[in-house]
């Protein structure tokens, strides 16, 4: 039987969510507050100096936001077997990515609408979202809330 991976010796994965050349996004157990997360950390051999600065910032420009319809951050932190990696609020969701095919079109109208209200709430922050797919939106469909 595989031993869970647990990540800071505290966040236990429950399975991977996504992630791309840079990074790698985990739900996750705190086995601390006993609450479920999601964690980005560095994707394997992404150790550059440059690319830590970037999650850092990430991590602080994520935490000075307050809309709706962006899921906010709680920790940032580094470990020797995954490098830096911060932790965000989980909403229960899917990512719109894997709905495809299963919303009606209201549901559909009324999360791109969301979409588009977090969209303008960055742009009013001067804020462009450089990489908004389907596989980065999270979907809350029992409450019909993108994230």
């Amino acid at each position: 039987m595989l031993r869970p991976v647990v990540i800071d010796g505290r966040y236990r994965v429950i399975r991977p969510i996504g992630g791309g050349s840079q990074s790698a996004i985990y739900h996750v157990h705190d086995e601390e507050t006993r609450t479920e997360l999601i964690l980005k950390a560095l994707a394997a051999g992404n150790g550059s100096e440059q690319i830590r600065a970037a999650l850092k910032s990430e991590f602080l420009l994520l935490h000075r936001l307050y809309h709706p319809h962006i899921i906010r951050p709680r920790d940032f932190g580094y470990c020797d077997s995954h490098g830096p990696y911060f932790t965000m609020q989980f909403n229960g969701g899917e990512t719109l990515q894997s709905l495809r095919g299963t919303l009606s079109t209201a549901e559909l109208r009324s999360i791109l609408l969301q979409i588009g209200n977090a969209l303008e709430y960055l742009r009013g922050q001067g804020i462009l979202h450089r990489d908004i797919s389907p596989a980065n939106i999270v979907v809350c469909v029992e409450r019909g809330r993108a994230s």
